[in-house]
């Protein structure tokens, strides 16, 4: 959520609300958004873990059903996903916005 809708949610009752107040707001909406951004990162890092668990190379047995293109390809999905948030560490970009509660 960007500041403004926060800010614009903070005042909708027709008020501006005591900072106190307007602090609490804030704790709440951070706190639901590193929730979201934790509850993606466990999926995103199960699904990596078992396509990694699941890929054989050409030295192992492969099971009955084995796609090798659907394990790579879910392995590139999630790899390139955690990459990009590392890469000039992003979480710290989608996080900045609610450490300023001015």
């Amino acid at each position: 959520m960007k500041r403004a809708m926060i800010v614009a949610a903070v005042r909708s009752s027709g008020k501006l609300l005591g900072k106190a107040r307007r602090e609490d707001f804030v704790k709440k909406q951070f706190h639901s958004v590193i929730v979201s951004s934790i509850d993606e990162i466990s999926t995103r890092a199960a699904k990596l873990r078992l396509a990694n668990v699941q890929f054989r190379d050409f030295t192992q047995p492969v099971p009955q059903g084995y796609d090798n293109q659907k394990i790579v390809n879910e392995i590139g999905t999630q790899t390139t996903w955690f990459t990009d948030r590392l890469v000039g560490f992003g979480a710290k970009k989608k996080f900045t916005k609610y450490l300023d509660i001015s």
